[in-house]
């Protein structure tokens, strides 16, 4: 989380650490949301993924 957030500063980029929760019972999503990352489900991530893919493709054949 630390490299990820300084990583981002340097580079002068605007932008979070998104986490995906597959589920896990290590307690990394726990810890990455204590060091400021934002935990997402795997499902909503897939679907967002998907709708960004649709969009692209949906782009990408008007084109």
């Amino acid at each position: 989380m630390r490299k990820a957030r300084e990583f981002l500063r340097a580079s002068d980029i605007v932008g979070e650490v998104l986490i995906p929760d597959n589920g896990s019972t290590a307690g990394s999503q726990q810890l990455a949301a204590r060091e400021g990352a934002r935990v997402l489900l795997v499902s909503i991530v897939l679907a967002s993924l998907n709708f960004t893919l649709m969009k692209f493709w949906a782009f990408a054949e008007r084109a």
